[in-house]
């Protein structure tokens, strides 16, 4: 921050035409007569200039009074600036290192840390195989669900089937399992249809046999810990934290800190995610629960997904169609949006 900026030079500009006019009068008042006043006598001139450059000499001591009430008036913004930056900068790292709790307590059957998240998102791919197969293929709810009493709605959307799963992942069957009155915080959906297909979820959870009869096809990708006992307990408060880490930087006001500042904070926030947490990001963003990541620019602005393994984006909706348009706004700048492009 400089010290004598553009406002202080500002400030200066009336102090400056005072000096020149004060030192103007006295080539004005050594004319033969000024308003009908004569200065011509030896004695008067001196007395007048000396009149007038007394006060100008005080007003040069009023100026360097004044530069160094200015300079001591910047160092007080440039600490009061400075302590600003110290608390921001103490949170952020605090709340990195509450990320780092919350990841290390995760815990799946005997997995922990990265490798239950890893499980996790084999759990969601799961998940939504499930509810497609279900939704768009040839197993018999089709048939059981949709019935006269029930509208089919147009479900061939997989931002639809990815919502469902997601739901089921995050909460669980237990939850859809008691008798709520009220799904449409969550769902769209008619709940007879939810409480169906969520039974279909928990048949396969339970029963082995279920499962191999009806999703025999999907065999080889399920996941070997226990399956739809729901994430939530495991994942909203690391969400929650890492939302609310990304939007304490976002939110940083301050004079000092850049655009730019505030991507490299993220940038470091970002290195402490793996490519599965990563991917969680992504597929929670879309997702009504995790809608706000990508409505408040968060994912786009400081591409906090870049380094995800696009093969494994391969349900869904696919990231490189989601975000087309930053992608061909990043690389006009001779950027990517994703590392793997």
């Amino acid at each position: 921050m400089k010290t004598f900026d553009k406002k202080f030079w500002l400030s200066l500009v009336p102090i400056i035409i005072l000096i020149l006019l004060a030192g103007f009068t006295p080539y004005l008042f050594t004319r033969k007569e000024i308003l009908g006043f004569c200065f011509s006598e030896t004695g008067q001139i001196g007395d007048t200039i000396g009149g007038i450059f007394g006060p100008m000499i005080a007003i040069i001591a009023a100026i360097l009074t004044y530069m160094a009430f200015w300079v001591q008036y910047k160092a007080n913004i440039q600490l009061r600036d400075d302590i600003r930056i110290d608390r921001f900068e103490t949170k952020f790292y605090e709340m990195l290192k509450l990320h780092r709790q919350n990841l290390s307590e995760i815990e799946l059957d005997e997995m922990t840390g990265k490798k239950a998240i890893e499980a996790m998102f084999n759990e969601l791919y799961y998940g939504f195989m499930i509810v497609k197969e279900c939704l768009d293929g040839t197993y018999p709810l089709e048939t059981r669900v949709f019935d006269r009493n029930l509208t089919k709605p147009e479900y061939k959307n997989d931002e639809k089937y990815l919502d469902l799963a997601f739901n089921v992942f995050f909460f669980g069957k237990q939850y859809f399992n008691r008798d709520h009155k009220n799904y449409n915080f969550i769902f769209d959906y008619n709940r007879e249809f939810i409480l169906k297909l969520f039974r279909v979820f928990h048949n396969i959870s339970e029963n082995n046999e279920f499962r191999r009869i009806h999703f025999s096809s999907l065999e080889p990708i399920v996941p070997k810990h226990k399956l739809f006992i729901g994430q939530s307990s495991n994942l909203g408060n690391y969400f929650r934290l890492l939302y609310q880490t990304v939007k304490h930087i976002d939110e940083m006001k301050q004079e000092n800190i850049t655009e730019l500042d505030k991507y490299n904070y993220v940038k470091t926030l970002r290195a402490q995610l793996s490519n599965h947490e990563q991917l969680l990001l992504y597929y929670n963003s879309l997702s009504k629960m995790g809608e706000a990541w990508i409505k408040n620019n968060y994912i786009q602005k400081y591409k906090l997904i870049k380094n995800i393994p696009l093969p494994l984006a391969d349900f869904g909706i696919n990231p490189e169609e989601k975000f087309k348009k930053e992608i061909l706004s990043y690389k006009e700048k001779g950027q990517k949006f994703f590392e793997m492009q």
